[in-house]
């Protein structure tokens, strides 16, 4: 029998914890990281101004660079989870603040653009993928298989991607964050995602986009009608590869105004880090307690 005083423990920390979860948004070093992250959108968007860009596809490549490039943990940025997120993540903003720490993947970058592309108010949502790799692209029959199952059945495959959908006042196309080539541009059609200036008919789709449910995806705002998106023309690409070619030269070109932005985010950005930092370490200390009194009662159980 597990003796009385080791059952209120347990509740006790369990309470403590689910407490927490629930009065976290309150807390003073979420507060912390709220208020600088906006402060950080703010300049970012007046840099965006500063260079001269208007259109989303600029805002999403200068943002993109300055993740890739270690603009704002400071540092470097690896494309990677291995440490994981802080688990009072209910609001999808906070996952952005992990981009501050140097790492992150799919689903950290696509929702601090997705919230830079709110603040400039321009139509935007996360969608939820599945990526593929030119050695493994499976038919596009095949894909629309998987497209049919989720619609009908609500079910996905179980390698999920997160990318940003835009719509730049009728133009609606794809943006993937890429290590790579910094930002990968597709058009869509049929749920299928095409490169730039490649022909839907030679079955090169690298991406699938899904309906997403709030069970599926639950703390996105994701879009939920994927099967409107319509195709761009061949002009439509050519208009909008064009602003960003252009962006990437002006980005190459003002060196000097991105690192007066480097130095005046600074504080800013070490105020997220710190707080996030912070945060970690009192999840991790809830999470020692309430799994130590598990661990400890089981033990008793034998």
């Amino acid at each position: 029998m597990i003796k009385w005083q080791e059952k209120i423990k347990i509740k006790k920390h369990r309470q403590e914890f689910e407490h927490y979860l629930l009065t976290f948004s309150s807390d003073f070093n979420h507060q912390i990281m709220k208020e600088n992250f906006e402060i950080v959108l703010d300049k970012l968007i007046s840099l965006g101004k500063g260079l001269g860009f208007t259109k989303p596809v600029e805002y999403l490549l200068l943002t993109s660079t300055l993740i890739q490039s270690g603009v704002f943990s400071q540092g470097s940025f690896e494309y990677d989870q291995s440490n994981g997120d802080i688990i009072s993540f209910k609001n999808e903003q906070y996952l952005a603040y992990t981009i501050f720490n140097g790492y992150g993947v799919c689903r950290h970058i696509a929702t601090f653009l997705h919230l830079l592309l709110d603040r400039l108010m321009i139509t935007n949502s996360i969608v939820l993928a599945e990526g593929y790799s030119e050695e493994n692209n499976p038919s596009d029959d095949l894909k629309k298989i998987w497209i049919d199952l989720n619609r009908r059945f609500q079910i996905c495959p179980p390698s999920h991607h997160i990318v940003n959908y835009i719509n730049d006042n009728g133009l609606e196309y794809i943006f993937e964050f890429s290590m790579q080539y910094t930002g990968v541009l597709s058009y869509v059609n049929q749920q299928l995602c095409y490169l730039f200036f490649t022909e839907d008919e030679t079955n090169s789709s690298l991406l699938t986009l899904y309906n997403c449910t709030k069970k599926l995806l639950p703390i996105f705002n994701a879009k939920t009608d994927c099967e409107t998106i319509q195709p761009l023309t061949i002009e439509e690409q050519v208009e909008i590869a064009t602003d960003y070619v252009n962006a990437k030269k002006t980005i190459k070109e003002k060196n000097d105004t991105i690192m007066r932005f480097y130095q005046d985010i600074q504080i800013d950005c070490q105020h997220i880090r710190d707080a996030y930092q912070q945060t970690l370490e009192i999840e991790n200390l809830f999470k020692e307690n309430y799994a130590t009194s598990c661990t400890y009662s089981k033990k008793k159980r034998k």
